[in-house]
């Protein structure tokens, strides 16, 4: 049964440049924070990142130390077995109680252990409702 959690995640906006990455997940690093969930892409000019720390506070202050846009958003996590069929299962019940997904990124491991889905939707609380269920 899939175990779902209202989260808060961190929105960094940057230059989209090389390295970028590499500057952003170094400041959380630096501040001695972990990242639990990394989603990055580039638009044009500018890279985004949503990121899923240990500790938002002190990963947003090293951030904008740095001087790049980051907030903090609503989302939620999602653990999941790490079997066939888990995602696809999650996003049924999603659909069935007309939760619209805005978008969702994941993660996991080896074979057996378990998975980490992210995502933010029209209605976050019903979601987090609905896969408790």
């Amino acid at each position: 049964m899939p175990k779902a959690t209202l989260i808060k995640e961190l929105l960094v906006r940057t230059e989209n440049k090389l390295g970028m990455m590499a500057e952003v997940t170094e400041a959380i690093a630096r501040s001695g924070v972990n990242v639990t969930a990394l989603n990055a892409f580039a638009i044009n000019n500018e890279a985004i990142f949503r990121i899923v720390t240990s500790d938002n506070i002190k990963a947003l202050n090293a951030i904008k130390a740095k001087n790049f846009e980051a907030l903090e958003k609503d989302a939620v996590a999602v653990e999941l077995e790490n079997k066939v069929g888990m995602a696809s299962d999650m996003a049924k019940r999603l659909k069935e109680a007309k939760v619209d997904l805005t978008y969702v990124y994941g993660s996991t491991a080896d074979f057996g252990m378990s998975s980490m889905i992210v995502f933010n939707s029209n209605d976050n609380k019903k979601a987090v409702e609905v896969l408790n269920q």
